[in-house]
């Protein structure tokens, strides 16, 4: 199934705008919950979407039991393997993280992509102005309603890495966005970084929003269902709710007809998730 993945971004790509060779990602995880107060948890989502005008495509993703222990590097770094090579060497990519999911390893892996790591961190920790000797609290950054800041600079005192941090400070928002990049900070704009959530209606239509699958009565991988639910009820919202995109119809008639190809191979009694 993995080596879908990338015939699956080229065709989405090849119908993008004539002359656009930017492109937006979004890595994320999504835990499915489900019991008494939604404690428990079933199944995590990790996914790597194309977020576009609104709304989030899954390319390549990984279902993982939420309990299991274990690390989820080896699953990221198989996603992003899958796809690396896919897109123009030409194209202009960013890949927007949210909190929960920075790392350095895995800046390094969408840097190693040719794209351009715009992960926002917590507040926690240290920078270092480049060019200067003092370390400063995260914390202290825009502080303010309608600030904002971008320099290169020395970020972590423990793992350091050199790179751009973005901070903004919107109003309406509770908590202003600190981003770090690889993009020189006369290039990145922090704003950038709304894309990521685009891929929220993704999942709420998966969820509450639509299909339920909250409400799931699954335990386990024994069984290719689990597989096969995630990926009809993704795309069937996509048919459900068309995308802003001018070649929505278009975009919408190749993924069905690649989904339908799946589900086919799924129902193979000898097909195991691994």
């Amino acid at each position: 199934m993995t080596s879908c993945f990338s015939p699956l971004l080229s065709w989405i790509i090849s119908l993008w705008p004539e002359g656009e060779k930017r492109l937006a990602l979004a890595a994320d995880a999504s835990t499915l919950s489900v019991g008494a107060a939604r404690r428990r948890h079933r199944f995590t989502v990790l996914a790597i979407s194309i977020v576009y005008r609104g709304c989030g495509i899954p390319i390549a993703w990984k279902i993982v039991e939420a309990t299991k222990p274990g690390s989820w590097k080896p699953h990221w770094k198989e996603l992003f393997r899958h796809i690396d090579k896919t897109v123009p060497t030409d194209w202009f990519v960013i890949v927007t993280t949210d909190r929960g999911l920075y790392a350095e390893w895995l800046y390094q892996q969408i840097l190693n992509c040719g794209w351009h790591p715009f992960m926002r961190i917590n507040f926690q920790g240290q920078f270092k102005i480049k060019g200067t000797v003092s370390w400063l609290p995260l914390n202290t950054l825009v502080p303010e309603v309608g600030q904002s800041f971008e320099s290169l600079v020395t970020c972590f005192k423990s793992n350091p890495i050199e790179c751009t941090l973005l901070a903004r400070h919107d109003e309406g928002y509770a908590e202003p966005w600190l981003i770090l990049t690889d993009l020189h900070p006369e290039v990145a704009d922090a704003c950038w970084y709304s894309m990521r959530s685009w891929i929220e209606c993704l999942f709420k239509d998966g969820k509450r929003g639509g299909f339920a699958w909250h409400q799931t009565k699954m335990t386990g991988f024994s069984d290719p269902y689990s597989f096969r639910v995630w990926v009809r009820r993704v795309f069937e919202g996509f048919n459900s709710r068309p995308m802003s995109i001018n070649h929505s119809e278009i975009i919408s008639l190749h993924l069905w007809t690649t989904v339908m190809s799946l589900w086919r191979i799924t129902k193979s009694s000898a097909y195991r998730i691994t």
